[in-house]
């Protein structure tokens, strides 16, 4: 009597044993077993009464007692539930948050969102006072405080004693142990003052592959209790779901930054060519004026060196120019800005129109030009300057990485409801490395003798995004030493669609 009078003081003096986790715990049990035992004695009752009548038979009250049971059941679930929610209603509520916040975690990327998910998922299962959930900066210099209103400006430093124990132990730093980690002894004054002044108690490690990701850290419980085996399992459960989804949405986050970043650079890169271009053109359409001229008067007093010079800057002149243009239009498909001006126009006569124009540099190198053109295209709205523009582009490569002598077909046929214009040679062709990289700026193939070609490397890629716009699509298939076809369609739209 005497011993169970000691024990007695000694649980309620020193709270050896919560009285209310006692009561919670053992209470709704006995409710759920006192039902149990009602509805079985009912049941037991039930049978010796139908044995002793003899009215019913065996397999009949087997059958009774099966059915019974199976009706028996939800009816205990139900009452189960009830009970969990009548005396767990903290951790039945917190229960059902976890549940949820699983479900949306995987679909959730907005780093915002899950954070506040997470500490008021954390804040309702332990009752903490204040959550902190801490995540590395893009620097990765130190831990702060993300969208949390209370105190934003907390935060941890990488070199911090309570980030490298964190890093290199496993399991939650309760702030009571302080005193017995060497480590902690080298907190600064600053850290130690945060530290009391937040009423910090828990440091929880969020881990991804073995690695520090961020930091869930608790102050105290509102009711002013210690933590509980049972706090430290749930915040394991916790710590363990979220930590990979929490890494992925911050990645997701330092992803769309950079991209948005880009984005800027490229902005600013289009206007810069836009300014330069601009800035070039404008003396150049002088100088052009100027040649002009010359010529003329070259022409009339018959000086055949003074033509032929003036003949070589005329082309370089034009050849300059044309690169600037290609800037501009470049500068402009980048910004989205470019718009066609679309007519009713005849195809055939635009290609016939274009190929008059590269006759002449066809000729020059000895070779052969096919061209079948189908009569049955109709006119279509099209942008007559930016159709021409890429027809005369893929006619001159073909010419321009053909060999004397080569040959260069051209073919434009009606191909359903589209217009289908292939370009042919039979040049030395495109590696398979390098023909999925032709219709990208600035790219450029190389030559037979490693060298790189002249131009900016933009043609392709202004073609590309002029077919586009008219809603085609542009293409290349080539063989090493055999040659290339670089075809695209566009749709055939009348006047009257």
């Amino acid at each position: 009597i005497i011993f169970c009078f000691l024990t007695t003081i000694a649980i309620v003096k020193y709270q050896l044993l919560d009285i209310q986790i006692i009561i919670r715990k053992g209470l709704p049990y006995t409710i759920i077993t006192g039902v149990a035992v009602v509805f079985s004695v009912l049941l037991i009752v039930l049978i010796q009464t139908a044995i002793r009548s003899g009215e019913l038979s065996t397999s009949l009250l087997i059958a009774i007692i099966v059915i019974i049971s199976l009706l028996l059941l939800p009816s205990f679930r139900l009452i189960q539930g009830l009970v969990n929610r009548w005396f767990y209603w903290t951790r039945y509520d917190y229960l059902k948050s976890l549940e949820k916040f699983s479900e949306e975690s995987n679909s959730i990327i907005d780093l915002n969102t899950l954070s506040s998910s997470l500490v008021s998922l954390v804040t309702l299962a332990i009752q903490a006072e204040t959550v902190y959930l801490l995540l590395p900066d893009l620097s990765n210099q130190k831990f702060f405080a993300h969208n949390i209103s209370k105190n934003n400006d907390f935060s941890i430093d990488f070199r911090s004693p309570i980030v490298q124990w964190l890093t290199h132990n496993k399991g939650f730093l309760n702030v009571k142990d302080f005193d017995v980690i060497p480590q902690m002894r080298a907190l600064t004054r600053d850290e130690e003052t945060r530290i009391d002044n937040t009423k910090v108690m828990i440091f929880v490690p969020l881990r991804v592959m073995d690695k520090l990701t961020g930091i869930i850290v608790l102050g105290q419980k509102k009711d002013n209790k210690f933590y509980s085996d049972d706090d430290f399992r749930l915040l394991r459960v916790v710590s363990g779901q979220t930590a990979a989804s929490i890494e992925n949405a911050r990645n997701y986050m330092i992803e769309k930054e950079r991209l948005v970043e880009l984005e800027k650079a490229a902005q600013m890169k289009a206007n810069f060519i836009t300014v330069v271009s601009h800035q070039l053109k404008t003396p150049l359409t002088s100088i052009k004026v100027a040649m002009d001229l010359l010529n003329e008067e070259a022409s009339s007093q018959a000086n055949t060196t003074s033509i032929k010079l003036q003949s070589l800057i005329s082309r370089g002149i034009e050849a300059l120019m044309q690169q600037v243009n290609d800037l501009m239009d470049f500068a402009k498909m980048a910004s989205a800005t470019l718009e066609l001006d679309r007519s009713l126009v005849n195809p055939k006569q635009l290609i016939s129109k274009s190929l008059k124009l590269a006759v002449p540099i066809i000729r020059n190198k000895n070779q052969s030009l096919k061209v079948y053109i189908d009569p049955s295209i109709p006119p279509s709205l099209i942008d007559a300057y930016r159709f021409e523009q890429v027809f005369l582009n893929l006619v001159t490569n073909a010419s321009k990485y053909t060999q004397e002598g080569g040959l260069i077909k051209v073919r434009a046929v009606k191909d359903n409801s589209s217009l289908l214009v292939e370009v042919s040679d039979n040049g030395r062709g495109i590696a398979p490395d390098d023909a999925k990289w032709v219709f990208e700026p600035y790219f450029q193939v190389q030559s037979t003798k490693g060298q790189g070609n002249t131009g900016a490397g933009l043609g392709l890629a202004i073609a590309k995004s002029l077919i586009t716009l008219h809603g085609g699509t542009i293409c290349v298939t080539s063989e090493l030493d055999k040659g290339s076809t670089f075809s695209f369609t566009i749709p055939i739209i009348t006047e009257h669609e």
